[in-house]
């Protein structure tokens, strides 16, 4: 019986050693990657560790004792303080990012993640480790500088190009007028159908980036208004033999932005007549507006040729063309995705070869400024 007590605390005290080596491996991990502190119930650091005193000490041990400060202010007092302090109130982890000074001036952005030692203690402490994220923020920094000038330099330049473009389509006019040729005239017809395409991709190209960089304002939005424009703009002389179904079932006022909205409508009508079925006698496109929770639902489904399975599933990349009848750069749903996403919702595409596609959207309401 002595026996078997002695080899069952001799596993236990076994167990424990390999628990304590374990330990020590992960605090020694932690020393050298991590900034650590442990603090008290009053907000007061009891210990931290080297890598901590090499950004935040003149002396080693000096910071014990002092308040535990964020971005250089006590606690209590920083901005953010409420929703941290309710998480461990409650015992519970809490986790963010924050630019912090050292000691010597130096600007660290550091991951924190603040963790309860001890759960319904009358002597609760807490973990607070901070991981150095900065050589990480500061290249995404860089990355949306050079993001941005891209930008700008891709809408300077497609800008500048659409003013040439212009003047050729116009002096294409003219030759048209004059000339009586009629090789030459299928010559200027085949030039003007390239420049037109030309410019086709350079709007596009501009549309993309302002709807990318341009900031949200909010407004009521009236769908019917929007949408009788679009057709009108995409169908000026009422020549097309299509059904426009439209349903706005909205009940109440719907903010948003309308010059990021115009955009899909303009592409998603766009597409539906492009790639319409004239083999169908009765070609139709269906736009339904109506409510869902915490937002609406829009749905721009057509009786076109539909698309296989794998073009369906790539439809919204930028210069993906999935059709042999696409004449435009494939950019048009790119907007699309690039615009329902800047205003917080999401597009999805479900379409049948031969019978149709529909193209359904969730957008949330924007807050009044």
């Amino acid at each position: 019986m002595v026996k078997k007590l002695e080899e069952e605390q001799g596993s236990e005290i076994e167990r424990l050693r390999r628990q304590v080596g374990l330990l020590e491996r992960q605090r020694a991990a932690m020393d050298r990657f991590a900034l650590v502190t442990r603090i008290d119930k009053n907000l007061k650091i009891a210990e931290s560790n080297e890598l901590y005193g090499s950004v935040f000490e003149e002396k080693r041990g000096e910071a014990t004792g002092t308040e535990f400060t964020l971005s250089g202010r006590k606690a209590s007092e920083f901005a953010g303080w409420k929703e941290i302090a309710t998480a461990m109130g409650k015992g519970e982890p809490w986790s963010g990012q924050l630019w912090e000074d050292s000691r010597n001036g130096k600007r660290y952005c550091f991951e924190i993640h603040i963790v309860p030692l001890t759960v319904n203690s009358s002597q609760p402490e807490f973990l607070v480790i901070r991981n150095d994220i900065t050589p990480l923020m500061e290249a995404e920094v860089k990355l949306l500088e050079r993001n941005n000038e891209l930008n700008t330099f891709i809408y300077k330049l497609s800008h500048d190009i659409r003013g040439p473009v212009a003047s050729i389509l116009g002096l294409l006019h003219l030759a048209g007028e004059e000339l009586t040729n009629l090789t030459a005239l299928r010559y200027l017809a085949m030039i003007r159908q390239r420049i037109n395409r030309l410019d086709g991709v350079l709007r596009d190209l501009v549309e993309t980036i302002s709807v990318t960089e341009r900031e949200l304002v909010p407004e009521t939005i009236r769908f019917a208004e929007i949408v009788d424009d679009v057709i009108a703009e995409l169908d000026p002389e009422k020549e097309l033999k299509m059904e426009f179904r439209k349903k706005f079932e909205l009940r109440e006022d719907y903010l948003n932005d309308s010059r990021i909205l115009r955009p899909v409508f303009h592409h998603l009508i766009g597409n539906a007549i492009r790639y319409r079925d004239p083999g169908k006698g009765n070609c139709f496109i269906e736009i339904s507006v109506g409510k869902m929770n915490g937002g609406i639902g829009i749905t721009v489904e057509d009786n076109g040729i539909g698309m296989p399975a794998a073009v369906k599933d790539r439809v919204f990349e930028m210069f993906y063309r999935g059709s042999l009848q696409s004449s435009g750069a494939g950019l048009g749903l790119y907007i699309v995705k690039v615009a329902v996403e800047k205003l917080g919702g999401k597009a999805r595409m479900d379409s049948r070869e031969g019978v149709g596609s529909k193209v359904s959207i969730f957008l949330p309401a924007l807050k009044a400024v």
